[in-house]
């Protein structure tokens, strides 16, 4: 009688589960911002920097041009921060009223705000009063072209090394180039009760938070149903879907093709090994398969290998640690190798007749 195998590796796999969620939970980065120049980037750039300055509103508009650039404006009103200096009991923060007053420290602030030592972005217009501050800049690197004529924003695209993104500003609106409509499923994929669009616009709502300090937690802020997202802008017509989904899946598919090449190719190979083994040792020990069974075998033993990783680790998720992802999947393999000895002993002592007709 063959042994019975299956508990074990149940077992593991199960164990090697928990062990991946863990891991992938613990290394994950925290949800972000749809925009963080908008609340979190100023409010922290301004404490940095000496300012008790808290936001509680703001507006945003991101127009996207045809050469795949946007210019954003981002409207924000602030005031002055509460119980932020019980952080630095012996620091002494200055009113929001000072980014009036100094014209270079409120260029500080917002140029730190935008990244602007990057080089792709640059900073074109700033006005604060003594409860706003409204900035301009350009973002040369936001979306590009896809050979079916689509822009695909890629802002919102991180191959899955995000955590998702929520919405703590109170509108943000994307704007694509004129004579183009919001060509994707985008409302529905982030969530119909936050965004909307009309025509080649695309609105994002949520709520601006308030925070009594400036340790500040994820706020509590409307989240978005994807991780990632494109927002596409097409010209108008019967073609501008299926034009869209090949411009995204033009983006998408290379990466995922990779993806899953890079983080399966050595417990594939490690398996494909074992395989050949067993059936060489087998076969010398005067149990050969016919053929038909052979090919079941190997190629069912293969299969629910790759099933198993793909659960563990869909090819759109990315996480950072490629090595221990590899170690695993490895470990798997030499599993399924050796469940492959036992699967093909129970397959010889049902093939009878049949592999005597093929050989």
């Amino acid at each position: 009688m063959v042994p019975r195998t299956r508990p074990l590796p149940t077992a593991i796999a199960i164990a090697v589960l928990a062990v991946t969620v863990i891991a992938v939970g613990s290394a994950a980065p925290p949800p972000q911002s749809v925009c963080e120049p908008c609340v979190e980037d100023l409010e922290w750039s301004g404490y940095r920097h000496g300012v008790a300055l808290q936001v509680t509103e703001s507006n945003a508009t991101m127009r996207v041009h045809e050469n795949g650039s946007a210019t954003w404006t981002v409207t924000s009103r602030f005031t002055r921060a509460a119980g932020v200096e019980r952080s630095r009991p012996n620091t002494t923060l200055r009113d929001p009223s000072t980014l009036q007053q100094n014209r270079t420290l409120r260029r500080t602030v917002v140029r730190e705000v935008i990244g602007a030592d990057r080089g792709d972005t640059r900073l074109q217009s700033l006005r604060v009063n003594d409860s706003t501050i409204r900035f301009t800049y350009h973002e040369s690197d936001v979306a590009r072209r896809t050979p079916g004529g689509v822009l695909l924003v890629e802002r919102y695209y991180t191959r899955s090394m995000g955590s998702g993104w929520y919405v703590d500003v109170d509108r943000l609106t994307v704007v694509g180039p004129p004579g183009t409509v919001v060509s994707n499923d985008v409302t529905d994929a982030v969530g119909s009760s936050v965004a909307t669009t009309d025509g080649r616009r695309f609105v994002l709502r949520g709520e601006t938070r308030q925070n009594s300090s400036m340790n500040r937690p994820i706020p509590d802020s409307p989240s978005l149903d994807r991780s990632d997202f494109f927002v596409a802008f097409a010209d108008p017509g019967p073609t501008a879907g299926v034009a869209t989904a090949l411009g995204i899946a033009s983006v998408t598919l290379p990466f995922v093709v990779v993806n899953f090449v890079a983080y399966r190719w050595v417990g594939t190979g490690i398996l494909l090994v074992a395989l050949g083994a067993v059936a060489t040792v087998r076969t010398r020990r005067g149990n050969p398969l016919g053929k038909r069974t052979l090919a079941l075998w190997a190629g069912g033993t293969l299969g629910s290998y790759l099933l198993l990783t793909l659960f563990l680790l869909p090819p759109s998720d990315a996480p950072p640690f490629v090595s221990f992802m590899t170690g695993v999947f490895s470990a798997l393999a030499v599993l399924f190798g050796f469940g492959s000895w036992f699967s093909y002993g129970w397959l010889s002592s049902n093939d009878g007749k049949s592999t005597g007709a093929e050989n």
